[in-house]
């Protein structure tokens, strides 16, 4: 093979090893991005908040943060909180705001997954989901129209509420990672919800008017946690490309040694026959 030949096969060869790595760089960043849109979607962001003066649903707003409603903790400073898989760990009360019948707990526990805000209106007639405890289900049922005398700060809704699904996420039956509202209490005949505007609207006069005095716990702002988390996605995906990319120039490495060595034995052999009939 002359040596134009060879250093074309070389470049050539790099030239694969570059789509390799960047095929392989693709196809990490694709199943990271993935398996971190369907985290939110887990039940495992919803939990069940234990205080003395009774029990209720909560759920993750952030990998650090849980809403739940404050009349099921304005008198507790600190509770009780069962995850999904039964392990309890211990929260403490944040901020409550008894006119919305909203609270917010810190944990030191980080979630994995927790429901994201809708951004766009719903109507009557339209589906939801409640996932509630301590029953661990999730039920059904169907927005209603609110009675005139009542503002866009609640929603009304028809499905099953018993003790303990105060506090429940209510999702919408479409995208079963967006947050519609919270459950509130059982009204006539219907349920009753704070829509996820007004819970939006707590956690910024909480966290961002400066006479509260109260700052973000450390790791739950989603917005440094995502961040961190496409961060820690592109490294892992360029890693995979580097070791694809390796592994790849080490067989070839391999097979051009074993080519090597296959053509000295093809050489030895051929040797003693041309002595044998120059003998001859």
């Amino acid at each position: 093979m002359s040596q134009k030949s060879k250093s074309l096969q070389r470049v050539s060869f790099q030239i694969w090893r570059i789509g390799i790595f960047f095929f392989a760089l693709t196809v990490g960043l694709f199943w990271s991005s993935t398996q971190s849109r369907a985290e939110p979607q887990k039940t495992s962001a919803v939990v069940e908040v234990l205080c003395p003066t009774g029990a209720s649903t909560g759920f993750f707003i952030e990998p650090n943060l849980i809403a739940t409603t404050a009349h099921s903790v304005e008198n507790c400073k600190k509770v009780v909180i069962t995850l999904e898989d039964g392990k309890t760990i211990s929260g403490r009360v944040l901020a409550v705001d008894s006119d919305r019948d909203v609270a917010l707990l810190v944990t030191p526990f980080t979630s994995s997954s927790w429901f994201k805000f809708a951004s766009e209106t719903f109507d009557s007639g339209d589906l939801l989901i409640l996932a509630a405890t301590p029953e661990r289900i999730t039920k059904t049922g169907v927005l209603s129209p609110a009675p005139s005398t009542e503002t866009n700060a609640r929603i009304f809704f028809e499905a099953q509420i018993v003790e303990g699904n105060s506090g429940s996420p209510i999702l919408s039956a479409n995208t079963s990672d967006l947050l519609m509202g919270m459950v509130l209490a059982r009204g006539e005949g219907l349920g009753v919800g704070l829509a996820a505007d007004e819970i939006q609207i707590f956690i910024d006069e909480v966290f961002y008017q400066s006479s509260t005095g109260v700052s973000w716990p450390e790791g739950s702002k989603q917005t440094d946690s995502q961040s961190g988390s496409e961060v820690g996605t592109f490294l892992l995906a360029f890693l995979l490309g580097i070791l694809s990319s390796t592994l790849i120039g080490l067989l070839h490495r391999r097979y051009r040694q074993f080519r090597r060595k296959q053509g000295r034995i093809r050489i030895e052999i051929q040797v003693p026959e041309e002595e044998k009939s120059l003998g001859n």
